[in-house]
């Protein structure tokens, strides 16, 4: 069996038991947070939005200003590119 008929399998399986997006969005997070670097933490994966975690306002400013590029290497990962925006979340 080749890894074709492997991921097909896979990914018929997670379809059929409804797991297929919580699979994909738990995928997002974890390439998110490998680039994450201690500055934020990926908390969220839905419809295109990425939420993360910031230790403070000034952390978030700092990410928002290389959003662009952090999205682009996040959707270098993950193909097909699913990251359409970034929202930001303070931790308290």
């Amino acid at each position: 069996m080749d890894l074709d008929s492997i991921d097909n399998l896979l990914s018929k399986r997670m379809n059929k038991l409804g797991l297929n997006n919580e699979f994909q969005a738990a995928y997002v997070l974890s390439q998110a947070n490998a680039l994450a670097d201690g500055r934020f933490e990926a908390v969220r994966f839905l419809h295109g939005n990425l939420t993360l975690s910031c230790p403070s306002s000034i952390a978030a400013q700092e990410i928002k200003f290389i959003e662009k590029d952090l999205i682009n290497k996040i959707n270098e990962k993950i193909k097909p590119q699913q990251i359409k925006r970034i929202s930001y979340r303070i931790k308290s």
